[in-house]
């Protein structure tokens, strides 16, 4: 029956959800997703999770994402100059370190995570880049999981959090009432 299957995070010592910011997640792994919890609301039950893909590249290096192809023209000590381009689209532009830039291609959005730099030119310098149509969205109890059909999903939101700002659990349940063999069940 719908909810009876639950998957959990339970902790044995209390994680106190002002210890959880983007400098300092927690990482889970739920349904096969690597998940990183940015931020907890303890009030609301809510968590925000990156969503955005997470890459690391050298200059001159690209990756793709949802048709979209990164490039990371020159890294600098505090910026990367970057181009993105798809769908007859190309936009460049200079990102800071912690900056997300809106692009002019698609939704799509590119946050400059991190930045290893070495030395002008150094094929040792580096940048951890966060790309998607949403870099984090922020999730309530009961909302539907990532990927799922928000009219009719599959797995939801399982998210208790106690009033002392710690939580008790983070994680998913089932979301469908299966009464025979012809409403594909999960296997």
């Amino acid at each position: 029956t719908e909810g009876s299957i639950k998957y959990h995070y339970v902790f044995d010592d209390a994680v106190n959800a002002s210890d959880i910011d983007s400098d300092h997640p927690l990482e889970i792994a739920i349904l096969g997703n690597k998940l990183k919890i940015t931020s907890v609301d303890p009030d609301n039950d809510k968590i925000t999770v990156q969503v955005g893909e997470e890459k690391v590249l050298g200059e001159g290096q690209s990756t793709t994402v949802s048709g979209y192809t990164v490039t990371v023209d020159t890294i600098g000590s505090s910026s990367v100059a970057l181009t993105i381009s798809g769908a007859g689209c190309t936009d460049s532009d200079f990102v800071s370190k912690g900056d997300i830039w809106e692009t002019a291609c698609g939704d799509m959005k590119v946050k400059v995570e991190d930045i290893l730099y070495v030395d002008a030119g150094s094929p040792s310098n580096k940048v951890k880049l966060v790309i998607g149509e949403d870099i984090t969205k922020t999730y309530a109890d009961g909302d539907a999981y990532i990927g799922e059909d928000e009219d009719n999903p599959t797995w939801v939101w399982d998210i208790d959090l106690n009033t002392d700002s710690t939580i008790n659990y983070i994680g998913v349940e089932y979301k469908q009432d299966i009464t025979s063999m012809d409403d594909n069940p999960i296997t």
